[in-house]
């Protein structure tokens, strides 16, 4: 069974764990030294954020969700990513109740509670991620844009279609973590997730491909849409102010 799980990589597996090949890898030692002496640690940083993440995004939501400040498209995108923000932290707070206090799942319906919160958390976090970038996009579009449309970028309307157009394929690509796993049950375990058949045919092909939408699409892509929109607001603004230097010494 270890070596049907074995899918660490993309080329030839790892050695199964617990075999001398396994042990005298360098990197699998060090994940192992870093995990333990993290693990007694854990819980209570987790919880710590999780926490801190919760009561400050209700407190961010309670502000921008004033009417004098739902005028502004700005503040409208911060409004939706506090409140994706804090349904990472809800979930967060479910992952640690449901992981700590149900060891053994008696019912099914913990099962699919479990897979709900990590598909949700994964959608969240993701949409979070992306909604930076349409804020940092529709900035960068009201500073270029300078006829009578420069104001609709930065207006509730265009922050919510930006909103909808980036989030609903994130919906729909992070739907696959829900076949990820399957809901067994038996007399010894009772009902638990297992790795479905899905994942670990044709060598982990489908896992794989889960690994790589949620590293690339889900985080790299923003990431780095985030860091070209940055470097484009910077070069804007000193733009701006060499244009506005020049204009000074014109009129004197």
């Amino acid at each position: 069974m270890a070596s049907e799980l074995n899918c660490t990589q993309f080329t030839e597996p790892w050695p199964d764990p617990g075999t001398p090949g396994a042990d005298d890898i360098t990197m699998t030692w060090l994940i192992n030294t870093v995990v333990k002496a993290y693990n007694p640690y854990h819980y209570y940083l987790l919880t710590s954020i999780v926490s801190f993440s919760f009561i400050s995004n209700i407190l961010i939501s309670i502000v921008l969700s004033r009417k004098e400040m739902r005028s502004s498209g700005t503040n409208v995108t911060m409004f939706i990513i506090s409140i994706c923000d804090f349904g990472c932290a809800v979930s967060g707070l479910i992952q640690v109740f449901v992981k700590n206090y149900t060891a053994k799942y008696s019912l099914a319906g913990i099962v699919f509670l479990h897979m709900t919160v990590d598909y949700l958390t994964v959608v969240l976090h993701a949409s979070s991620l992306f909604l930076a970038v349409s804020l940092a996009f529709c900035r960068v579009m009201s500073l270029k844009i300078t006829n009578k449309n420069r104001s609709q970028w930065q207006s509730p309307k265009y922050a919510v279609r930006m909103a909808l157009g980036l989030c609903s394929p994130i919906v729909v690509s992070a739907s696959s973590v829900l076949f990820m796993n399957s809901v067994q049950e038996d007399e010894e375990e009772g009902v638990h997730l297992q790795i479905s058949d899905l994942s670990l045919a044709n060598g982990c092909l489908y896992m794989k491909l889960i690994l790589l939408n949620g590293g690339i699409y889900l985080k790299l892509v923003p990431c780095f849409s985030m860091l070209i929109l940055s470097l484009t607001l910077l070069k804007q603004m000193e733009e701006g102010k060499e244009n506005t230097s020049r204009s000074r010494s014109d009129k004197q």
